[in-house]
């Protein structure tokens, strides 16, 4: 509907017009999506933590942005981010090129493609909820990146290892579970991370008497962007090292080029995703330690006075 093909672009996921078309698409979805977000979300304004406002020296600021910032499981989550969004970045840029030369998807396919993984993003909030609830949540993040890091991988191994079936709907019907099953691991360790960011919050609050979820999660979206950028930058590198030239056709595109672009991004993939959930693993604090932290918050809340742990 959107990336149809043309006499220069055969091949509709190729065609640079339609990109014109999708970003004004995508914009006003995302309009929509910031509008419905915001309005929905607004009648929990009453319920966040009251602060007081107090007037200080630009000095000082700094001062108290250092002392937040000096968290160690906040540079965990940060560094656990780079190597987990930069996957993210590679594996989006890379999409529609593995889609085209890799799984030969047919048009009918890619239709459905984005039902597979809007069902995938679905069940990691029904999943994600639960496990942290009943586990430890650095653990299961760290699973969560590990198997979705493995999931991701197996049909890429498979094509390289030739025991797929040939382009078609039998392909389709072993890709797209796959593809479904990779998208919830990975949406739930972000779910995890995101939770383990508002423990940080809570812990950094019972340190220094300050509540600075702002700045924790401004960070961490900065890096988000920064790392995204990063992996679309790593994408076109990989891109050009595979010999993939601008509107070569996937009827012509030699396998061997197809393993070799396969195969790069297997081993990135995999890496960083070993990094990413080690890293996990060394979050600083589990359940025990956030209850009791939101005992005292609350208890500190009830008398009136500010909560700062020894």
């Amino acid at each position: 509907m959107l990336l149809l093909p043309s006499d220069d672009y055969p091949v509709g996921l190729l065609n640079l017009t339609g990109y014109h078309r999708l970003a004004l698409a995508a914009a006003l979805l995302m309009v929509v999506g910031v509008l419905v977000s915001a309005i929905g979300t607004h009648g929990e304004i009453q319920r966040l933590p009251k602060v007081e406002v107090e007037s200080q020296s630009f000095g000082a600021v700094l001062r108290e942005l250092w002392g937040t910032l000096h968290n160690r499981g906040f540079v965990i989550l940060i560094l656990a981010g780079v190597c987990a969004y930069t996957n993210q970045g590679i594996g989006y840029a890379l999409a529609n090129y593995f889609y085209a030369y890799a799984w030969k998807l047919s048009p009918g396919a890619l239709q459905l493609l984005p039902l597979t993984l809007f069902a995938g993003a679905m069940a990691a909030f029904i999943i994600a909820p639960r496990i942290g609830r009943n586990t430890s949540k650095p653990k299961a993040a760290s699973a969560f990146v590990l198997l979705g890091a493995g999931s991701y991988i197996v049909p890429y191994a498979m094509l390289m290892l030739d025991v797929l079936p040939p382009p078609g709907w039998t392909r389709v019907a072993i890709l797209y579970p796959m593809f479904a099953t990779t998208t919830a691991l990975n949406v739930s360790s972000f779910i995890l991370g995101a939770s383990m960011m508002a423990d940080v919050v809570e812990e950094s609050q019972s340190r220094t008497g300050r509540r600075n979820e702002g700045v924790f999660f401004a960070g961490s979206f900065f890096v988000q962007k920064c790392t995204s950028g990063l992996g679309i930058a790593a994408a076109g590198a990989i891109l050009a090292l595979a010999g993939l030239q601008e509107k070569m056709d996937p009827a012509t595109v030699s396998q061997a080029k197809v393993n070799h672009l396969v195969l790069m991004f297997i081993l990135i993939y995999a890496t960083l995703g070993s990094i990413a959930a080690f890293l996990f693993t060394r979050f600083p604090f589990g359940r025990a330690e956030h209850e009791a932290r939101l005992a005292g918050l609350a208890a500190a809340e009830n008398e009136g006075l500010p909560h700062v742990s020894d």
